[in-house]
């Protein structure tokens, strides 16, 4: 039996456009500038104007956009929230480094 553990993440946007929501995607580990290559890791980016660009470090999986896969955007809270389940087996731990990316 497959066991599967989660790595939630939630960010709020107080102050987000009005009629606009939070985009996200990911970017490789060779992407970004701000750390050394890690090939056990990708970023989650998420962007809402008038905010900058924020990352999470998250398992370098592949992610299936399944039932293991949920994003929502909140409005009236100004909430987006996702979560993606993984195989606790084969599992990298979450890492919750939350990074700008723009400085």
């Amino acid at each position: 039996m497959m066991s599967w553990c989660n790595c939630p993440k939630q960010v709020e946007y107080p102050e987000i456009e009005e009629g606009s929501a939070p985009r996200h995607r990911f970017m490789s580990s060779f992407e970004q500038r701000k750390e050394a290559t890690d090939r056990k890791y990708q970023y989650l980016l998420f962007h809402a104007a008038p905010y900058e660009v924020i990352a999470f470090k998250v398992p370098n999986i592949e992610v299936e956009k399944t039932d293991k896969f949920f994003t929502h955007w909140c409005a009236p809270c100004h909430t987006w929230a996702y979560k993606q389940m993984q195989n606790a087996h084969n599992a990298v731990p979450c890492a919750m480094l939350l990074l700008s990316l723009t400085a």
